[in-house]
């Protein structure tokens, strides 16, 4: 598939379903077909007038040949649309894209199985250290590259005068969170706040406030960390399902189905928390124009955005 028809086909998917409340997609759940509707509201979704192909150029600044293996991970994963369509600052879209292929990057690494228990830990611990101390170097090739495209991307930020404190904390809580990505022993409610984390969406949406330069009193603070929450549960939600078909094969598989006796029971606790979650997220939109809103539209263009890409990218989706 060509990148001109990725975007065509979200295109035509939203053209399709931009005044529907609920959007119908089919997921492939042990060798059965399922169709899963999920609610939406698109009205305040907006679309960055695409003028140029954003290049993917942070790979360029890693000092390594990049494997085949890589190439096609990035190649076949469609993380540029990732980034076209949950970014709605035309500035920060290529430090948006560097961001995605930022977090991808790590999670080729940790996703691939090269690597034992003991290396995912130290890599995992050098990660963190680093975000303490940017000088701190690892023994892991890979870990270091990852740290040099993270820095990039904060020094980007910080040229333009945007305080990356919340950024670096945020990435640090995601680091911690992949410490236990596979630790089967954990109860159900255990395994959904670290999913929250592990998804990767608390970090991204602390760049995206970031870009909004938006200041908040403690009070809007307060509401915009319930914001980050409900968009990460229900991000986490999709990536869930959606990833079912692609993990079943995986090592070390852990995905919320284990929690459920069954496939129809799974999909309704799954589609009844979402339904909750997206019901409460638009409770708290701010009814007037402020820095609130902003926070809040961010959030909605990735509740939008990740859910077309989880639909059409052939990271996830068997039909493409």
């Amino acid at each position: 598939m060509k990148i001109s028809d990725k975007f065509i086909l979200i295109d035509n998917l939203l053209e399709k379903n931009c005044e529907e409340t609920f959007i119908n997609t089919n997921i492939l759940v042990e060798d059965k077909l399922y169709h899963v509707d999920w609610i939406i509201d698109f009205s305040e979704y907006s679309i960055i007038k695409r003028d140029y192909q954003v290049p993917q150029k942070i790979l360029e600044t890693i000092n390594e040949n990049i494997s085949n293996d890589i190439k096609i991970f990035f190649e076949k994963c469609d993380f540029e649309v990732l980034a076209y369509y949950t970014c709605n600052s035309l500035k920060y879209l290529q430090n948006h894209q560097d961001n995605m292929d930022w977090i991808f990057y790590i999670d080729y690494y940790l996703d691939s199985g090269k690597q034992s228990d003991e290396e995912v830990k130290q890599s995992l611990y050098d990660l963190i250290i680093w975000t303490k101390n940017r000088k701190h170097k690892s023994s892991i090739t890979w870990v270091n590259n990852a740290n040099l495209m993270l820095k990039n991307i904060l020094e980007e930020l910080e040229s333009n005068e945007i305080n990356t404190d919340a950024i670096l904390e945020n990435t640090r809580y995601y680091y911690k969170s992949l410490l236990k990505e596979n630790d089967k022993t954990m109860f159900q409610q255990e395994y959904l706040e670290n999913r929250m984390n592990t998804i990767g969406v608390y970090p991204t949406l602390a760049y995206c406030f970031a870009y909004t330069g938006c200041e908040l009193s403690a009070e809007d603070f307060a509401t915009s960390v319930i914001m980050k929450h409900l968009t990460s549960i229900m991000i986490g939600l999709e990536n869930d399902l959606f990833s079912l078909y692609k993990e079943a094969n995986e090592p070390n598989y852990i995905n919320l189905r284990m929690y459920y006796s069954s496939v129809d029971e799974f999909l309704r606790a799954v589609t009844t928390t979402y339904e909750n979650c997206f019901k409460a997220f638009i409770s708290i939109k701010p009814q007037e124009s402020c820095s609130l809103l902003e926070h809040w539209r961010v959030c909605n263009q990735w509740i939008c955005g990740s859910l077309l890409w989880h639909m059409t990218s052939r990271r996830y989706n068997f039909l493409y």
